[in-house]
């Protein structure tokens, strides 16, 4: 969430889908840019990133079924400063970052960030997943999905099935969650299989699911194109 900690609503800064399959033994991450223009039940057409503002996850939920026929069974909701506290209590993250970036931090100029393994401190992560001002929402999600990574192969470099219960108790209050610990012992044998990054799969709702538009109220927003972001679906969703 983009919540500030003087926020009592906020939106949803970003949005990615997982899809656990424990019969193949995979993860499928999809990210959602949060400009995309959608109907929101009860609310009309917005931002799909305004849903969980004006009507919490079930509004998001039903965002996701109404507009592209995929309901989650969980979720996940990590603010700002939870967010840099975890990657701190990690004690910082090797990215492997696809693509060079150059953008202005504040307090730092211009900054560049190299393609490669990358070590960052959680300041740095977050403007990492953020930073938008020289490239795009898309590209953004590429990031996003990179310091998910990263996180997961950190957690499995520190032995997270057997200390599940401490990590657990750890973060729980970082997280906002409607699932418990019970909900995440049947999904802890996943976590060994995930060693092998082949397993998880990366999808993007990108440029060619999309196209630029400006809505009636003069914002540009980006509208689906159904048809294409189906396609995206199946794959990530493991439809085929």
């Amino acid at each position: 969430s983009d919540r500030r900690p003087w926020d009592t609503n906020f939106r949803t800064d970003t949005i990615i889908l997982a899809t656990v399959n424990t019969k193949k033994g995979t993860v499928n991450l999809t990210s959602f840019p949060r400009d995309l223009y959608v109907r929101i039940p009860g609310w009309g057409m917005n931002r799909i990133n305004t849903a969980y503002y004006r009507g919490g996850y079930e509004l998001l939920a039903d965002t996701l079924e109404t507009n592209f026929g995929v309901r989650p069974d969980h979720y996940v909701l990590i603010d700002f400063s939870s967010f840099k506290r975890t990657v701190d209590g990690l004690g910082g993250l090797e990215v492997d970052v696809k693509q060079p970036l150059t953008d202005y931090r504040n307090g730092y100029g211009y900054v560049t960030i190299s393609e490669g393994e990358v070590y960052m401190d959680a300041d740095l992560v977050l403007w990492y997943v953020r930073s938008r001002k020289t490239s795009n929402d898309f590209q953004r999600g590429r990031r996003q999905q990179e310091v998910l990574q990263a996180l997961m192969e950190k957690f499995l470099t520190m032995d997270v099935i057997r200390r599940a219960p401490e990590f657990y108790e750890i973060y729980k209050d970082s997280v906002t969650t409607d699932l418990t610990f019970s909900d995440l012992v049947p999904l802890m044998p996943m976590a060994t299989l995930l060693t092998d990054s082949s397993r998880l799969n990366h999808y993007y709702i990108g440029p060619k699911e999309v196209y630029n538009w400006i809505s009636p109220e003069g914002a540009m927003v980006l509208m689906p194109q159904p048809a294409e972001i189906q396609a995206v679906l199946e794959k990530s969703l493991n439809m085929q």
